[in-house]
């Protein structure tokens, strides 16, 4: 019995692969050029600022892809810092980015609640809630619309693009959402959000 089980479990491609991240990484990083370029006077402090986010993304997409886990480590200062340089620079918007990071994190948390309520099983981790905090405080409320949208549909690419290459695409596979959050976050903070 246990043979029939570990076979199972080889016969199951993962939807994403480590090749994946590198893929997320190379786009991260095409996304970001125009962004660059245009912007040849930005102070040290916000291109250091850009250079952390987009690095912690990178680590955190490929964590997600081989764990399928977003650790606290990573996400949780990854708040506290969307919250403080804001604030350094206008005092009030801490209020502004610390509602966006408690807006963030209640959406992604209600979701996967109702989705526990109504599947049995959990669809949504609390690491993607973090996530979703992580990019309400870097983006305030106003960005979580853009993020959410482009997350949507970098998944929805994802898994065709798993179908296309033959993978197994069932109401059971586990798809890591951090990635695509990610992706999401980072267009809206290089670009603002939509509309």
């Amino acid at each position: 019995m246990s043979s029939e089980k570990t076979e199972t479990q080889a016969d199951k491609a993962p939807l994403l692969r480590g090749r994946d991240v590198a893929a997320f990484i190379a786009i991260g990083a095409v996304v970001a050029m125009p962004w660059l370029v245009s912007k040849s006077a930005v102070p040290w402090w916000l291109g250091a600022a850009t250079l952390a986010v987009g690095l912690a993304l990178a680590v955190l997409s490929a964590i997600d892809v081989e764990t399928q886990r977003l650790p606290d480590f990573l996400t949780l200062p990854l708040i506290a810092a969307g919250v403080a340089l804001p604030a350094m620079i206008e005092r009030d918007a801490i209020w502004w980015h610390a509602a966006g990071a408690a807006l963030g994190f209640l959406t992604l948390w209600a979701v996967g609640r109702a989705y526990l309520s109504y599947r049995g099983r959990a669809g949504l981790g609390l690491g993607d809630a973090k996530l979703l905090a992580a990019a309400g405080a870097w983006l305030g409320p106003a960005g979580l619309p853009s993020v959410l949208l482009i997350a949507a549909f970098g998944a929805l690419g994802g898994v065709a693009i798993a179908w296309w290459r033959g993978i197994d695409v069932s109401t059971s596979t586990a798809i890591p959402f951090g990635p695509f959050l990610a992706l999401g976050m980072w267009a809206t903070w290089l670009y603002g959000p939509l509309a």
